[in-house]
C-alpha cells in the first residue's frame, strides 16, 4: 500500500507532527534527523454484507413484510437491495 501521510516522531521528545506529500516527507526527513520517519497507510473497509429489507410469502403473489422475526418463524424468503 501507498501511504497517504507521513508521521514524523521526534527520537528524544516524543513530539510529533505530520505531512501529507512524499515531496514535504522527503524535505522533513532530510532537514530533521532526529525525528523518526512514520508512514501512514489507509486499508480499505470491509463492506458489511447487506441483510434482508424485506421477506416475502413463498408461492403468494405480492405478500411482503418488514417483520423479521414474523417472516422468519413463518418461513418467508428474505428480499435484499440491489447494490449499485
Amino acid at each position: 500500500m501507498k501511504p497517504i501521510a507521513w508521521m514524523f516522531q521526534h527520537s528524544e521528545t516524543g513530539n510529533v507532527a505530520f505531512v501529507d506529500s512524499p515531496e514535504q516527507a522527503e524535505k522533513f526527513g532530510k532537514e530533521n534527523p532526529r525525528w523518526i520517519v512514520i508512514p501512514l497507510c489507509a486499508a480499505p473497509l470491509a463492506q458489511p454484507e447487506p441483510g434482508p429489507v424485506a421477506w416475502h410469502e413463498p408461492g403468494a403473489y405480492g405478500n411482503v413484510t418488514t417483520h423479521k422475526d414474523w417472516a422468519l418463524a413463518n418461513g418467508w424468503e428474505p428480499l435484499y437491495k440491489e447494490r449499485i
